[in-house]
């Protein structure tokens, strides 16, 4: 009896400890299992939105200048067309912003990807030509479940491959951010504006960190919900930067509604917000919104009907400097033409230019009568 007694309570420790541990185990499995499943959907619901036009307006705003300096955007608008036709792709907007300082400038461009080479124009002075894939992930940002991440640093292009983050290094180049990996994880499930999500957490660590390591070592981290019966489109998503921020108090927060079925099955956000918040004042207990970014969608269809001529048909006007990149280096330059500003050409499209031209011209025409009058008078004398 003695002997049982003796063996009663580490056998029900262990039993105990055991459970806690195969729990464990068991839930892991269980998220990982989810996971796998989620990026599988996903991946099967990003197909589906490869062949799109989408065209719509966009507006910003600074909200708090009260610690902003004159050179920074106050505000700005602009309208776009993005087109995708399998690795092709053309982006065209028209943004006009305004600094603090009360300067304005034009930030428009036009972007088209044949599939091999990319051809752009930036602003009123910049042309590039780069024979290669293209590479900025902002010219997918247009379709749905990326567009959360436009002010998020992820160089993929499809949300599935972010979502498997195994070994995944979103920050490249140099620097500390350049370490980063990204590590994702099943949250739970909820309801949200009426519709039935999944949870995902991404954060960033040190690579071949333990799961389990202290958050504190986390740079910023990120909460996902896609919504189930919407193609698994990411409706609301969180930016936190480091976990002693509360849930409740993102640094960012992007809300996507206004859902409208674009094709049977296949769903497009018409309105996308964005929020930011001030991160010093955070940090200090208060929370202050800084910014506000909205996007309306006027325009989504499926398999529009586009001529692959959009895509390569983009000449650099004269007037513009152009690059021309290979391999990451620029192989090739060309200044702006003669004809550019301060040109005799830029000269003849100003109004001044025209009026004094014009007066030129009635100058010399009635110093031309004059002289003809008295030629006249001359030979009736």
């Amino acid at each position: 009896m003695g002997l049982i007694k003796k063996l009663l309570i580490p056998t029900i420790f262990f039993l105990i400890t055991a459970t806690g541990y195969f729990t464990d185990q068991a839930s892991a499995f269980h998220d990982s299992e989810m996971m796998d499943s989620i990026i599988r959907n996903v991946q099967t619901n990003e197909a589906l939105y490869q062949n799109i036009e989408v065209r719509g307006t966009k507006n910003y705003r600074l909200l708090d200048k009260s610690l902003t300096i004159r050179g920074a955007v106050d505000k700005s608008s602009s309208n776009f067309r993005f087109v995708q036709i399998g690795p092709k792709v053309y982006v065209k907007t028209h943004e006009e912003l305004k600094t603090v300082g009360g300067k304005e400038f034009d930030q428009s461009q036009t972007v088209g990807y044949d599939g091999s080479t990319m051809r752009a124009i930036y602003g009123q002075n910049i042309c590039n030509i780069v024979n290669e894939r293209l590479y900025n992930v902002q010219f997918y940002k247009y379709l749905p479940h990326l567009t959360p991440f436009e002010m998020v640093q992820f160089p993929s292009v499809s949300l599935h491959k972010t979502l498997d983050g195994r070994g995944f290094k979103p920050f490249e180049g140099k620097g500390v951010y350049s370490t980063r990996e990204i590590r994702t994880s099943f949250v739970n499930e909820e309801r949200l504006d009426g519709m039935d999500c999944v949870v995902v957490k991404m954060r960033t660590v040190e690579p071949g960190s333990d799961e389990k390591q202290n958050n504190d070592e986390f740079y910023y981290y990120l909460y996902i919900w896609l919504a189930v019966d919407r193609n698994y489109i990411p409706i609301q998503m969180t930016v936190h930067n480091a976990p002693t921020h509360t849930r409740t108090k993102p640094l960012i927060h992007c809300k996507m509604s206004d859902l409208r079925e674009i094709s049977s099955g296949v769903w497009y956000p018409f309105l996308i917000e964005f929020k930011t918040f001030d991160n010093l004042a955070l940090a200090e207990g208060q929370y202050i919104q800084d910014t506000i970014h909205q996007s309306k969608i006027e325009f989504a269809i499926l398999n529009p009907k586009v001529p692959d001529s959009l895509f390569s048909d983009i000449e650099c006007p004269k007037s513009h400097f152009l690059y021309i990149v290979k391999n990451g280096e620029i192989v090739e330059s060309r200044k702006p033409y003669a004809h550019s500003s301060g040109s005799a050409g830029s000269f003849f499209r100003k109004p001044w230019g025209i009026a004094s031209i014009l007066i030129v011209l009635g100058f010399l025409g009635c110093l031309f009568v004059i002289l003809k009058r008295r030629k006249s008078a001359a030979a009736s004398k």
